[in-house]
């Protein structure tokens, strides 16, 4: 197993592990509080060159130290299946806490497949078909190009994207291509962060709130 961790220093330079070669461990790969997991040598198809185990995502909040983010940065496509079962066949990810994705050398794609094997619509809170009610990391300080989530989203209760930015670039984009809809009534969204955040999808159906912070 993998685990990394950043040194929580608000407002510092987010800490950076990066995976250049070809890993072979078997156990999990998990991405704590204020850290960055770079796969600069991403391989085909599902191309998180990391262990065969699932992907975690594991940052807290903290009111010392402001939101720390948990992101993923590499380029190419991601298409795991939702869930943290060891035994499983399939790459998996799990959001034990908030975290996500970045593009870094190239555009990224996320399309993710729920645990029962439909790609829609995500439910935000489901823990088997959507994040567990956790924040999404989108973005990073080293961000060179656009990650796009393809899936579509429905939103249960107000949630929250933290979007991250890369001063230096324009071309760091987040793009939600997938219809953002509801269940239930007036259900909000809050984009939080410096970084772009695009709604592409011409269907978003949500009636709440769109709220930036």
């Amino acid at each position: 197993a993998l685990s990394v961790s950043g040194r929580q220093l608000y407002g510092a330079v987010h800490d950076v592990t990066e995976l250049t070669g070809t890993s072979s461990y078997t156990g999990k790969t998990q991405i704590n509080n204020d850290a960055i997991l770079r796969v600069a040598n991403p391989g085909p198809g599902d191309n998180v060159n990391i262990g065969t185990g699932h992907l975690e995502f594991n940052s807290t909040f903290s009111s010392s130290y402001g939101d720390q983010p948990a992101i993923l940065e590499t380029s190419g496509v991601i298409d795991r299946t939702i869930g943290n079962d060891p035994l499983a066949l399939v790459k998996q990810i799990y959001w034990a806490n908030s975290g996500g994705f970045a593009a870094y050398g190239g555009d990224l794609t996320v399309t993710l497949t729920r645990k029962d094997g439909l790609i829609q619509p995500l439910t935000w809170g489901n823990g088997n078909n959507g994040f567990r009610g956790k924040m999404l990391h989108m973005g990073s300080p080293n961000a060179t190009h656009a990650v796009t989530m393809t899936n579509d989203i429905e939103l249960d209760n107000t949630r929250r994207i933290w979007t991250y930015d890369n001063p230096a670039l324009t071309t760091d984009v987040t793009i939600f291509s997938g219809n953002i809809s509801q269940v239930g009534s007036n259900r909000n969204l809050i984009k939080t962060g410096t970084g772009i955040l695009w709604l592409s999808s011409s269907n978003n159906s949500y009636k709440g709130i769109t709220e930036i912070t």
